[in-house]
């Protein structure tokens, strides 16, 4: 009967910590620029930019969101890699996809570096140090929400619950056995 309750506490504490919650690891939040090039630019310019796991997509952006930003067109790449090189952010970025108005200005980097993207008229550009070329700049655009890989469930505690339903078969069976 010992036995039998040891088993039976076994497997209510195993369950019972299968379902605490955890501290997981968060995402941080992908945003895709893509650019069709209407001028010092052909084909399309791209962009990554990362913003911080307590951005909410749709929302209003601040610099506190910020992460990094890389811009690539066949004339021009260039990247903002920190707060610290941000002069300027913000706009507020598609639930999912579509056209945006946003603005970063990379004061720091040399040289200064801007993009801008409207929502009202579809078109987007960028500034050079000095408004020198190129400036690559286009008459439409999408931002596009990149999905964040969902955090598994730590593997401890279905562990311990796989090994206390075993551990209740293998009683009963036994019982069974027993009895029979």
């Amino acid at each position: 009967m010992k036995s039998l309750r040891n088993i039976a506490v076994g497997i209510v504490a195993s369950v019972g910590v299968a379902f605490v919650p955890g501290a997981s690891a968060s995402a941080a939040v992908l945003y895709n620029f893509t650019g069709q090039c209407s001028a010092d630019c052909t084909g399309s310019a791209t962009g990554v930019l990362t913003l911080n796991d307590s951005y909410t997509p749709g929302s209003a952006l601040a610099l506190a969101d910020f992460v990094s930003f890389v811009f690539v067109s066949d004339t021009e790449p260039w990247s903002v890699l920190s707060q610290a090189d941000v002069g300027g952010f913000g706009g507020a970025l598609p639930v999912l996809s579509g056209i945006a108005t946003f603005g970063l200005i990379a004061d720091n980097s040399d040289p200064f570096r801007e993009l801008h993207s409207s929502s009202s008229s579809g078109g987007w550009s960028t500034i050079d140090t000095f408004f020198a070329p190129p400036a690559p700049q286009g008459r439409t655009h999408l931002w596009e929400l990149q999905p964040s890989p969902v955090p598994l469930p730590a593997a401890l505690p279905l562990y311990g619950t796989g090994l206390g339903l075993m551990g209740l078969f293998g009683w009963w069976r036994r019982r069974r056995a027993a009895a029979a």
